[in-house]
């Protein structure tokens, strides 16, 4: 038992980055596309 303990926090730490890294990938592609324009011309 003891050791379940740590390992599900664990699971849930990486679930969360996982989230976190997600979230922030769609962010950045939808400002990408937002900037797209300016990229080009310059």
């Amino acid at each position: 038992m003891c050791s379940m303990g740590p390992l599900m926090l664990l699971m849930f730490s990486y679930i969360v980055l996982v989230i976190f890294f997600i979230l922030g990938e769609t962010s950045l592609v939808c400002n990408l596309r937002g900037r797209k324009s300016s990229i080009l011309d310059g």
